[in-house]
C-alpha cells in the first residue's frame, strides 16, 4: 500500500504521494538520481515538478499553477521554501526510496520489534 501524506497547500484535504511509476518519472524530470536529491537537496524547479507528480491524482494541473501557488504561500502566508519542502521530502521517504532507517526515522511509530532488529542487523553488516 503507498503511503499518502496529507498537504493542504493548495487544496484543502489533499494527500500526495509517490510510487514506483511517479519516482522513475520524477528522476526522469530532475535528470538527476534521487539519491542525489537527497545529498544536494531541492532546487526550485524539482519542487514544482515534485508537487505536479505526487498531487496527480487530486486532478491534473500544470507546474505553472505550483510555481504560482507557491509563489503566492511565500508571500502572502509566509512559508518559506523549506517549508513547502517537507512534504514532499515525507513523501519521498514514505515511498520507500531512501531506504528502511530514513522511512523509520520519519514514521518511528510503525516501527515493530523485527523491524528494529533488522535494522541493527544491516547496521552490524555494513560495519563489517
Amino acid at each position: 500500500m503507498t503511503k499518502k501524506i496529507s498537504c493542504d497547500y493548495f487544496g484543502e484535504g489533499e494527500t500526495l504521494y509517490f510510487n514506483i511509476m511517479r519516482l522513475a518519472e520524477f528522476e526522469k524530470s530532475i535528470g538527476r538520481p534521487l539519491q542525489r536529491l537527497f545529498i544536494e537537496g531541492f532546487f526550485l524547479d524539482d519542487l514544482f515538478v515534485a508537487y505536479e507528480i505526487a498531487l496527480r491524482h487530486e486532478g491534473r494541473r500544470k507546474p505553472q499553477f505550483y510555481v504560482d501557488k507557491i509563489q503566492e504561500l511565500v508571500e502572502k502566508k509566509g512559508l518559506s521554501i523549506s517549508e513547502l519542502t517537507t512534504p514532499i521530502q515525507k513523501a519521498l521517504i514514505a515511498s520507500g526510496v531512501a531506504g528502511k532507517q530514513a522511512y523509520y526515522s520519519m514514521f518511528p511509530e510503525e516501527m515493530t520489534e523485527k523491524d528494529e532488529e533488522d535494522l541493527k542487523a544491516e547496521a552490524e553488516a555494513a560495519k563489517n
